[in-house]
């Protein structure tokens, strides 16, 4: 990365977001305010310097990726959510990405049947700008589909994680599921523990039947 990231700004924006609210809880006003001016200062800066209209950049400093899309580019966004911070972006531009993602890394690449590649063009073809930009990485594949289920995008959530199953699972690979694989089909680093960001999906179920069942409350 070069210059400012949406993979690093999205997670100092939760990072900050969660001083904010832990000062808030502990009654210390004046630690309280100081975060939640850092807060504002970065949401603005990050906004202005990544946003591209539908996606935020792999980062803005001019490199061979900068503007490449990546599919863990709001992961600081799925942190918060787990989390309850709220949004740390605007909610139009965290659904505008996820779709973008979605579009363009999942169904975009292997047929929209084999998870999520860590990064696109805007032309829709693969980074190749390094090994890592190429690969799917099944524990990010599995936490970017819980992130679109527990915003609502249910179906393109499920459509993305079952990808990554597919892959790993019709191979064979269930015990030895691998960190990574290309669009060939290589893999590397087995027995990871990173997919075991499946079990987020349950936890994206599990918020959204609490969230409609509050809402049932409520009207009730």
């Amino acid at each position: 990365m070069r210059g400012p990231s949406a993979y690093g700004g999205s997670l100092w924006l939760a990072a900050v977001a969660a001083a904010e609210a832990m000062a808030g809880r502990l009654g210390d006003r004046a630690a309280e305010h100081r975060w939640a001016g850092w807060f504002e200062r970065a949401q603005v800066a990050f906004d202005r310097r990544l946003w591209r209209g539908r996606y935020y950049a792999y980062d803005d400093g001019g490199g061979p990726g900068s503007d490449s899309i990546m599919a863990d580019q709001l992961c600081g966004q799925w942190y918060a959510d787990v989390t309850g911070l709220g949004d740390l972006v605007p909610a139009e531009r965290v659904d505008a990405a996820l779709r973008t993602i979605h579009a363009m890394n999942v169904c975009g690449f292997g047929g929209g049947r084999m998870g999520a590649v860590n990064g696109v063009r805007p032309d829709g073809s693969v980074d190749r700008s390094s090994e890592q930009s190429a690969e799917v990485w099944v524990g990010t594949t599995y936490a970017l589909a819980a992130f679109m289920i527990g915003r609502g995008l249910v179906d393109e959530g499920w459509e993305t994680a079952r990808g990554a199953a597919e892959v790993t699972y019709e191979r064979g690979l269930w015990f030895r599921t691998p960190e990574a694989y290309d669009a060939d089909g290589n893999f590397r680093a087995s027995i990871y523990l990173r997919p075991l960001a499946i079990w987020a999906i349950e936890e994206a179920l599990r918020r959204r039947r609490r969230a409609g069942a509050d809402m049932l409350g409520a009207v009730d």
